[in-house]
């Protein structure tokens, strides 16, 4: 976990802040979302991303300064 932490984190500043969630959902989006696929509908993946996001920001970022440190995000996956 803490491993994808550091890949996530690609200014190397401790938290994730709304570009690099946006950037890590892109990366899992376009995994279902083929921009050159005329089928796939690239404002509803666009829409997908937004929503991924503000998600994590009233979920996960529990002292609401949009940004989510590493502690909120393991705090986050552990089992409830």
């Amino acid at each position: 976990m803490k491993r994808d932490w550091i890949d996530w984190d690609t200014n190397n500043d401790g938290v994730l802040d709304e570009q690099e969630l946006e950037a890590l959902f892109t990366k899992e989006l376009e995994k279902v979302y083929d921009p050159k696929n005329e089928e796939d509908d690239m404002m509803e993946m666009e829409e997908e991303r937004l929503r991924m996001r503000e998600h994590v920001m009233s979920e996960v970022d529990t002292n609401k300064d949009r940004l989510v440190s590493l502690g909120e995000f393991l705090k986050s996956t552990e089992k409830k």
